[in-house]
């Protein structure tokens, strides 16, 4: 045997008791990942509201601009076609 195939065996040995002392050292009985999710407060949360909460003076403003914006592109892609 060569010393490549006995520095392999001793990774491999090596990987193996790695695993071993990890698999061991860990609790035994599983946990599922629900388990894991945070607690909700005690204290009851105020329902999130619907339309009632939309800033409807943002989104007017949103509409705007995006307005704005699509009749700019608009030109320069009349523009563009127009020399093309």
């Amino acid at each position: 045997m060569t010393s490549q195939l006995w520095m392999l065996i001793g990774g491999l040995v090596l990987i193996a008791v790695v695993i071993a002392i990890q698999r061991f050292s860990q609790p035994g009985k599983r946990r599922p990942l629900s388990h894991a999710q945070p607690k909700s407060g005690r204290r009851a949360r105020a329902p999130e509201l619907g339309m009632e909460a939309t800033d409807l003076d943002l989104v007017e403003r949103v509409k705007r601009e995006n307005q704005r914006l699509e009749e700019a592109n608009s030109e320069t892609n009349r523009r563009f076609l127009r020399r093309n």
